[in-house]
């Protein structure tokens, strides 16, 4: 599932497909990770039981029901024999703004049984086959204001030439230091 792209006043021409989405999800079962950091935003909801979190490597594990972390910010998961739902959201899109005015200045949220209930529930109402359709619910219920209608995308016509640096920035409405030259 596409959200609409952050508005930037540089619109992609047409024919040119945006290269990554701002939202991407992917369920399945859970592992345990080492001490990590992702340049998106990122939310890890056990679709069954509780999670194990902690931000230093010598802190202890904290049990969680989800959690959400802001782009850069070092976290360790064990998430080890529970089904997941992994979300990755674009800092520079519409979504990502969202999250960060819905998390405010924290950097960490650790979501406890009732509110990862609620995020469950989103699931569970649309089922693990569509887990698309139920990413807005998820998103809403974690306080973010999402636009009205996604957008649908597929590839039409022939690939496009490659662009420089400078136009793949300005394509994309990223910033210099998100894509390279």
């Amino acid at each position: 599932m596409l959200l609409p792209p952050k508005a930037t006043g540089l619109a992609a021409p047409a024919g040119v497909l945006r290269p990554w989405p701002s939202v991407l999800a992917t369920w399945g079962p859970g592992e345990r990770s080492t001490l990590h950091a992702h340049h998106c935003w990122h939310l890890v909801l056990a679709l069954d039981g509780e999670l194990q979190v902690r931000t230093a490597d010598e802190s202890p594990f904290q049990p969680a029901g989800a959690v959400l972390t802001a782009p850069d910010v070092a976290h360790a998961i064990d998430a080890s024999g529970r089904r997941v739902l992994l979300v990755f959201v674009e800092p520079e899109s519409d979504t990502g703004d969202g999250l960060a005015q819905a998390l405010g200045a924290a950097k960490l949220e650790i979501v406890g049984s009732e509110a990862a209930d609620r995020l469950r529930s989103c699931v569970a109402a649309v089922g693990d086959g569509e887990l698309a359709a139920a990413l807005p619910g998820v998103l809403q219920a974690l306080g973010v204001a999402l636009p009205p209608t996604p957008i649908e995308t597929s590839p039409v016509g022939p690939k496009p030439p490659p662009l420089s640096g400078s136009a793949r920035r300005a394509t994309m409405g990223r910033s210099p230091r998100r894509v390279a030259a």
